[in-house]
């Protein structure tokens, strides 16, 4: 029953975590889709702006366009408008006169100088009216260049700025990049120095320990060199006045138990011993007894030659 409780229970914790796995998979998919779709809808907005702008500007061009046509259309209405008055005056004036001409001469004068007065008259004031609806037109023509400049001042402020805002965000991360390129490189180099660091002190060390080697060496070899030295002088010292030679000869007749035992036995005790019984080698009997650096061993030269012990009384 616990095993099986237990089974229950690993398999409701792995189910609980798999789905708090899940869940979290879909709040980091829900978290990217949110930030995807916020710079989609900043995007939009930013191009929505620049388009009602550049619509707003178009406008303005129009309805300037559309004025200036209307006054341009009203002004010429205007001149065909005098033109024609001025054709039905003349008409009138030539039927007039043609009317009067049976009349005094000075009546016909006086009423051709009052015509002409009233002519001249009419004719100023039409040109007083002409050079201000002129004016009128050069100062509409002249607002209108005034907001064109006006308009174009402000779109290159809006490119300089967004110009700006680029540039400012393009140095903010390249400064960003420069720096972290920087500070991995100060710790490639601190990594680097100090692995410099540790192998210099490692060498020192090694330095150190081999210069103390070296000096325990020479102290072993100086005393093992004084031992050999002291061994060989009393080997020669107890062999003096006993006829024996002793030759080094590199050959090695005997086997390798025998070349074991016979170092022991030419130990300093056993010749000791041995000597101080009157035990003597006769120079016949034994032709060879060859020293080594590491030990003493005695050799004969042939396997005819046989070793005897005479006892010389």
């Amino acid at each position: 029953m616990d095993v099986i409780e237990f089974l229950g229970n690993t398999q409701k914790k792995n189910i609980k975590n798999s789905i708090q796995q899940r869940i979290q998979e879909k709040l980091k998919d829900y978290e990217k889709n949110l930030k995807r779709r916020q710079r989609r809808l900043r995007d939009l907005l930013e191009a929505d702006y620049i388009q009602y702008n550049e619509e707003i500007l178009w406008l303005i061009n129009e309805r300037v366009k559309e004025s200036f046509q209307k006054r341009i259309e009203w002004l010429n209405t205007q001149r065909l408008e005098r033109e024609r008055a001025e054709e039905y005056q003349e008409y009138y004036e030539s039927k007039l006169r043609h009317v009067i001409s049976g009349l005094d001469q000075e009546k016909n004068q006086k009423i051709s100088q009052e015509f002409k007065e009233m002519c001249l008259l009419q004719s100023n004031q039409l040109k007083q009216e002409s050079q201000a609806e002129s004016q009128r037109f050069a100062q509409l023509d002249a607002r209108k260049r005034k907001d064109e400049k006006l308009l174009d001042v402000m779109k290159k402020q809006q490119q300089t700025k967004e110009l700006e805002q680029q540039i400012l965000e393009n140095s903010q991360r390249e400064y960003c990049l420069k720096r972290n390129e920087l500070t991995e490189d100060l710790k490639q180099q601190f990594v680097d120095n100090q692995e410099l660091l540790n192998d210099l002190q490692e060498r020192e060390k090694e330095k150190i320990r081999n210069n103390e080697w070296h000096k325990c060496y020479l102290a072993y070899c100086l005393n093992e060199k004084r031992d050999k030295i002291r061994e060989e002088a009393e080997f020669n010292e107890l062999y003096r006045g006993t006829g024996c030679v002793l030759v080094a000869n590199k050959k090695q007749p005997y086997s390798k138990a025998v070349r074991s035992i016979l170092p022991h036995m030419l130990s300093k005790k056993y010749r000791e011993s041995s000597f101080s019984e009157n035990f003597r080698l006769t120079a016949q009997e034994v032709k060879c007894l060859s020293i080594s650096r590491s030990h003493y061993t005695i050799r004969p030269l042939s396997k005819a030659s046989k070793v005897t012990m005479v006892v010389n009384a």
